[in-house]
């Protein structure tokens, strides 16, 4: 039985090296083009972003100032956890969690606090928020537009709650954060690399979600446990981008 479970686990290790492996051979065969910049096509160099023509704006405030924990003491107190009481956060703290995990750097360039290959940006995040959970926004599931630092209403909670349990105390969760990725972003310049570099990007992007979470003395979990088909149809999402992570947050 044991020898039986090796041989499966192994099988599936060379499966996942002869991908790899071919990933790479990819990348060597587009590196003479990657080394010309200025022969690069319009859309390897414009940065994307998503918006929700006609949805309503509700703008988030920009925070400028404020105190936060030394970087080294935030890595240490990071943990995957819960909180046991129910919160409400405020509209200037969700602010900060988007603006300095996942916003602009600079509006010059359009680059973000998180490295991306090649700046394409395939990553996209939406936020279910619940009744009474952020001061000031109503309940319902947001797209972060980055560039205007505004979360734009697409729906309302009714169908994610179903896809993405079960969750971890989801009573206490005062927001949710999903990430997705728009592919093409990143394969129409990296071809198969793009998808090594995409789930690379949603790694680092997730990981200031969650420092920024306890720099600002709150709780985060990140998990995938969600049903893909159900949280698409609630998030409304096109063909061509899908679902890779989620973090829950609370106070």
């Amino acid at each position: 039985m044991i020898k039986q479970l090796l041989q499966k686990y192994l099988q599936h290790g060379h499966k996942a090296l002869r991908f790899h492996n071919s990933v790479h051979r990819d990348l060597h065969k587009i590196q003479p083009q990657l080394a010309q910049p200025t022969s690069w096509p319009e859309n390897w160099v414009i940065m994307h972003y998503k918006t929700y023509p006609g949805t309503e704006q509700l703008v988030l405030p920009k925070i400028r100032e404020f105190n936060t924990p030394p970087l080294l003491q935030v890595l240490q107190n990071r943990r995957s956890q819960q909180s046991t009481l129910p919160k409400q956060i405020t509209r200037e703290t969700l602010s900060k969690i988007l603006e300095y995990a996942a916003g602009l750097r600079s509006t010059k360039d359009e680059k973000r606090h998180y490295p991306s290959a090649g700046a394409r940006y395939p990553i996209e995040i939406y936020l279910l928020i619940p009744q009474h959970a952020v001061l000031g926004i109503e309940s319902g599931i947001y797209h972060y537009h980055v560039v205007n630092h505004t979360l734009e209403k697409i729906n309302d909670t009714n169908g994610f709650m179903n896809a993405v349990q079960p969750l971890p105390d989801p009573g206490n969760t005062v927001l949710t954060i999903i990430l997705s990725a728009i592919w093409v972003r990143s394969f129409e310049k990296y071809h198969n690399v793009g998808y090594k570099t995409t789930l690379l990007e949603t790694g680092h992007l997730a990981q200031n979600i969650l420092l920024m979470a306890t720099s600002l003395q709150l709780c985060s979990h990140p998990f995938i446990a969600f049903d893909e088909k159900k949280l698409h149809q609630a998030l409304q999402l096109p063909k061509g981008e899908s679902v890779l992570y989620g973090i829950t947050i609370s106070a």
